[in-house]
């Protein structure tokens, strides 16, 4: 939990701090990730500052493309999101070729993809010999990339094991997969794990189906033209007829008859049912294909203008 003391254990190991009591000793090179990655950089742009830690100009090319920063590299460090900052400040230390690398939260403000690449990078540098100690909250990553962990409680280390038995024995800090499974299926931690322990395939998530979906449809030109609006041109022209059909003749007929059968006794009736019947066409229109950004703005924008005249009394 915060404040038991990880990121000071870090520090007495990169020998930023100095132990209360005992030694630290080491031979090997040794660089330290912190959690606000601002402090490792002091030049005007980032390639600037990889330019003083890299032995060769391609190393910072290749470093650069690994960790999907390129596009970066001639801004300010500042002016980067958190998670590009924490990806470029790691540039900068694998530029360093450390034997040990010590990471104090390096998978804050990384998305869910490049946290899998971030995962296959250490596995990677592990097989290459370099050690890696990360401290961390999160408990799915651990799950799947870390070889051996252990939880820090009030300064103290009070468990250490194989990540399975770590994991499977825990009951609070634990992955919500083993959390859930752990009375169906023992000693599984990861949600592909869990899936492979009942006979099944991890299905493809639905965004990637809908995606994969949308693109065929658009190679194939059936279905969609180059706006992304739907080209079944025979229906298309029944719906535009029965808008038409709906706001030309039957809403002022609707209106007509409010006016001379129904006079002033249902005006609210008249006035909701022809506000619905303005719904009607919208819907048939818009939600029969995919909808441009720009509509979505323009939409967007007559509800908050709407929700301001309401609230103002105008």
């Amino acid at each position: 939990k915060n404040g038991c003391g990880k990121t000071t254990l870090l520090k007495i190991f990169a020998g930023m701090l100095r132990p209360y009591r005992g030694k630290i000793k080491t031979n090997s090179r040794l660089m330290l990730l912190p959690q606000e990655p601002t402090y490792l950089f002091a030049q005007k742009t980032i390639y600037a500052e990889l330019l003083k830690t890299a032995e060769r100009k391609e190393d910072i090319d290749e470093t650069a493309k690994m960790l999907e920063i390129t596009d970066i590299l001639q801004r300010h460090p500042f002016d980067v999101s958190g998670g590009e900052l924490q990806k470029a400040a790691l540039a900068k230390l694998l530029l360093a070729r450390p034997e040990i690398l010590l990471l104090d939260e390096p998978t804050k403000g990384m998305d869910v993809f490049f946290k899998r690449k971030f995962g296959k990078l250490l596995t990677d540098l592990t097989k290459k010999g370099m050690t890696v100690l990360m401290i961390t909250h999160d408990m799915d990553f651990c799950a799947e990339y870390a070889h051996c962990c252990a939880m820090l409680f009030d300064g103290e280390i009070v468990s250490c094991g194989e990540v399975h038995e770590f994991f499977s024995t825990n009951m609070f800090f634990t992955t919500d997969a083993s959390r859930i499974s752990r009375n169906i299926c023992k000693n599984r931690i990861t949600v592909g794990e869990v899936i492979e322990a009942v006979g099944l395939s991890e299905p493809e998530p639905e965004y990637q189906k809908k995606e994969k979906k949308n693109i065929e449809d658009i190679v194939d030109n059936k279905k969609f033209d180059n706006g992304g609006e739907n080209t079944d041109k025979n229906g298309q022209k029944k719906r535009r007829l029965v808008c038409a059909l709906m706001i030309f003749a039957l809403i002022p007929l609707v209106i007509g008859f409010g006016v001379s059968v129904l006079g002033d006794r249902k005006y609210y009736f008249i006035s909701m049912l022809i506000m619905l019947m303005t719904f009607v066409p919208f819907f048939m229109i818009f939600e029969d294909r995919l909808v441009r950004t720009r509509e979505i703005m323009l939409t967007a924008v007559l509800c908050a203008l709407a929700c301001f005249f309401y609230d103002s009394g105008i």
